[in-house]
């Protein structure tokens, strides 16, 4: 693996085996059809269902889970 970042970004490659999963990204999602606000995005549950109370959308509030990765490779 090579682990130094090339000189010459055309050569930076962005395969899946340059990365490998260091964990999960959680985030709160509050939904609905409010435009420009439409989905809000919160860090924690707490304030995703604090905006939901306010603005009427309790009922669209979701978890979100993605993996979070980090490089390990350049090429």
């Amino acid at each position: 693996m090579n682990t130094t970042r090339p000189t010459n970004p055309a050569d930076i490659s962005f395969d899946d085996r340059c990365f490998a999963q260091d964990g999960v990204k959680v985030e709160w999602v509050v939904g609905g059809n409010m435009a420009p606000n439409y989905p809000s995005t919160f860090s924690t549950e707490e304030a995703a269902m604090a905006y939901a109370r306010k603005t009427g959308r309790v009922a669209n509030v979701r978890r979100v889970e993605s993996p979070r990765l980090v490089r390990v490779s350049w090429i």
